[in-house]
C-alpha cells in the first residue's frame, strides 16, 4: 500500500493506509491465555502503549525482566508483535 502525499492548508499530508488483515476474531483472549499476575500487570500497561522503560517504572523492575514478560505475553497471545497486542486488547481487556 503506497503513502499517500498531498498539500492541505499549505501544509504536507502523509496518508499512511494501515493494514489490519491480522485480525482474528478466534484469537485467544488474555483470560483464556492464564496469564500470571505479573504478566497481567504488564499487559495492562502494555496494551495502553506503554514503553518498556514505562512498565519498568511503573512496576519497579528491570527493563529487561519486562522484555522476558513481553515475549512471554506475546507467545501466550498468539501475537507476533507489541503492536497487534495493543490492536487485539486494548479496547476489550482489562482496565
Amino acid at each position: 500500500m503506497p503513502i499517500v502525499a498531498s498539500f492541505e492548508d499549505g501544509a504536507l499530508v502523509l496518508r499512511v493506509p494501515l493494514r489490519l488483515e491480522f485480525w482474528d476474531s478466534n484469537a485467544i483472549t488474555p483470560d483464556d491465555a492464564h496469564l500470571l499476575p505479573r504478566e497481567t500487570e504488564v499487559f495492562n500497561l502494555l496494551r495502553r502503549g506503554a514503553a518498556n522503560k514505562e512498565i519498568a517504572r511503573q512496576l519497579g523492575i528491570e527493563v529487561r525482566t519486562v522484555k522476558f514478560h513481553v515475549a512471554n505475553l506475546l507467545e501466550k497471545l498468539g501475537c507476533e508483535t507489541r503492536a497487534e497486542v495493543i490492536y487485539k486488547y486494548g479496547h476489550r481487556w482489562g482496565s
